[in-house]
């Protein structure tokens, strides 16, 4: 395989849903779909934000299913950093609702991951 060039784009592929499990599979696709269609243009994820987040919640009310979307997100926020911002931003508005304090502060915990690796993203922009 060939390797890059030095400062060329590298595009990796979406994590899979494999480590979803079966139920939460196909609602977080139609939930990173929606993000897509809206070009992470903040305002159009804003607008639509309330369904996104009771969309999450609604597939992650068990304390398993908790557990295996935080997996996934960790993923997402290392792979694919823009959509992995706005997934974990999601799931942390999603916990806060179910008032699961240990979820939650997961969820902060991931978010503010996602913050900083969005942040060196844009640092190395700057160079």
């Amino acid at each position: 395989m060939k390797e890059p060039a030095l400062g060329a784009r590298v595009k990796y592929p979406a994590p899979s849903v494999a480590k979803l499990a079966e139920a939460q599979r196909a609602p977080f696709q139609a939930i990173v779909a929606a993000l897509e269609a809206s070009n992470f243009d903040l305002k159009a994820v804003h607008e639509k934000m309330p369904a996104l987040v009771a969309q999450m919640k609604s597939i992650c009310e068990t304390d398993d299913h908790q557990d295996l979307m935080s997996g996934q997100l960790e993923d997402w926020v290392r792979w694919q950093r823009l959509r992995g911002y706005y997934l974990a931003y999601l799931f942390q508005e999603s916990m806060k609702q179910l008032d699961s304090p240990l979820s939650f502060i997961r969820a902060c915990l991931l978010y503010a991951s996602a913050q900083n690796h969005l942040a060196q993203d844009l640092s190395l922009n700057s160079l």
